[in-house]
């Protein structure tokens, strides 16, 4: 059996890297969602 204190939930930030996108294509899945389709 494993000791609990190996298993405890460890919250870990990453860098976040902003990047300008543009919406190449929006579809109409159903009449309340939308497929957004971004590049950049």
């Amino acid at each position: 059996m494993q000791n609990t204190s190996d298993r405890t939930v460890t919250r870990v930030r990453h860098t976040l890297k902003f990047r300008l996108l543009q919406v190449l294509r929006v579809h109409t899945v159903t009449p309340h969602l939308l497929r957004v389709t971004l590049g950049g």
